[in-house]
């Protein structure tokens, strides 16, 4: 006959590998293309409210900036406490800086939003 090879059962409730990469990816991707979907407001943004180019820099760095910021600090710590519960933070944050960029009438409120999404973006990223 053929050699199998037996497998230890797998503990119930617990996902393959690949379905984790799955889960990992899937979140990464929806907040790169979250931070990229809001790009185009900027302009909006500016001819509304009469923004200098200066101004929209400054807005548009402060994501750049938030994400370089968070991943070394990130990083070392969803290795102390896991990878879940840091992209479950990650998530929740991009869903506050969703509503805050929702919410918006005033340049205060679009630098600080693009820091909590740089954030949670930078937090995903260097977790998964």
């Amino acid at each position: 006959m053929f050699p199998t090879t037996a497998s230890a059962p797998r503990p119930q409730g617990e996902f393959a590998g690949h379905t984790w990469f799955t889960l990992n990816a899937s979140i990464l991707v929806a907040l790169l293309a979250a931070s990229a979907a809001l790009t185009p407001l900027y302009t909006r943004y500016q001819a509304d409210w009469h923004l200098s180019a200066l101004m929209v820099t400054v807005v548009f760095s402060a994501y750049a900036l938030a994400l370089l910021a968070a991943l070394p600090v990130t990083g070392s710590l969803s290795d102390y406490l896991g990878r879940r519960p840091v992209l479950i933070a990650a998530l929740l944050a991009e869903a506050a800086a969703m509503a805050w960029f929702a919410a918006a009438d005033g340049v205060p409120e679009l630098i600080a939003a693009p820091i909590v999404q740089g954030l949670a973006t930078g937090a995903a990223t260097s977790s998964a």
